[in-house]
């Protein structure tokens, strides 16, 4: 840290001033930022730029990137954001062995959105910020889908939470078992 006189007003303002001007161009450059790396990825097959920035707000490291493992930048969730839209069946992975800290897997038909890039571009003219509406409105989070469970699994997973219940309960199976057994397979046990 550089020597400071905390004693002087026009220090401290001058320290203000800069800080807050920083801000304000990190906050109205994200867009296109983001946009110039992803567009190096697409039309140029460089993927360092978005290795860098993707490692870099989620607190990763790699041979090239010095970063605080697990400081996340609150820039973290709009980056992810605007990759899930952007970016097609491409799905990044941390790697701290390698030179940016993350590697692209590319998978069957994988690709780039074009509509979500052309309007981060947009929103980068505009000086969009990642905290705004707009931003949010074009770029909403997106929940994984988590697969179906088939009919074989989700009978064991109700047999252990069964099993777990009657341990916690002091019941033994056999008198469970024989619940269920006493009537018809059509038919609810009564209890």
């Amino acid at each position: 840290m550089e020597q400071v006189d905390f004693n002087n007003p026009e220090t401290m303002q001058a320290m203000v001033d800069k800080w807050l001007s920083n801000a304000n161009n990190a906050e109205r450059g994200f867009c296109l930022m983001l946009y110039s790396a992803l567009y190096q990825a697409k039309e140029h097959g460089n993927w360092n730029n978005l290795a860098k920035v993707y490692a870099g707000v989620n607190g990763k490291k790699g041979t090239r990137i010095r970063r605080v493992e697990g400081e996340k930048l609150p820039y973290a969730v709009a980056v992810k954001r605007v990759m899930q839209h952007c970016l097609v069946n491409i799905k990044p992975t941390f790697d701290a062995k390698l030179e940016y800290g993350v590697k692209f897997d590319k998978l069957n038909n994988h690709g780039f959105n074009e509509k979500s890039l052309d309007t981060l571009r947009e929103l980068a003219q505009e000086g969009i910020t990642p905290n705004s509406k707009a931003f949010k409105l074009e770029f909403p989070s997106i929940q994984p889908t988590k697969p179906e469970k088939g009919q074989d699994e989700l009978i064991r997973a109700k047999v252990a939470s069964i099993k777990k219940w009657a341990e916690e309960n002091g019941i033994p199976m056999s008198v469970l078992a024989h619940a269920f057994d006493a009537k018809p397979a059509n038919q609810e046990p009564e209890f």
